[in-house]
């Protein structure tokens, strides 16, 4: 399959009319415009939502988890790019404070 240029920063493949439909419903935008975090979580969880309902063909299903796996690995890097602009003030012993990178706890 051909992969269809959904926005230019994300090629989804060609996908089933049954599916094509959650696709045209995903984020109605501009294509000079990339998705928000949100618009793209909120997409994925319908995706994840159909595949557990179990109702899409194996074919279906299979674009579905494509486009859900970009739309993962698209949000996993949306939340890796806020990490790092994160920074916290901290207080050094002297009492100064000092601006330092966001280190989550693991």
């Amino acid at each position: 399959m051909k992969p269809k240029k959904f926005h230019k920063n994300l090629n989804f493949i060609e996908v089933p009319k049954g599916v094509q439909n959650m696709t045209e419903n995903f984020i109605k935008m501009d294509t000079n415009t990339p998705p928000t975090y949100e618009a793209a979580l909120k997409r994925l969880e319908e995706l994840v939502s159909r595949l557990e309902r179990g109702d899409l063909s194996l074919e279906e299903s299979i674009a579905a988890y494509e486009e859900g796996k970009k739309l993962a690995s698209f949000c996993a890097q949306k939340l890796k790019e806020a990490q790092n602009r994160v920074q916290v003030l901290l207080e050094k012993e002297d009492g100064t404070l000092e601006l330092s990178p966001f280190v989550p706890n693991k």
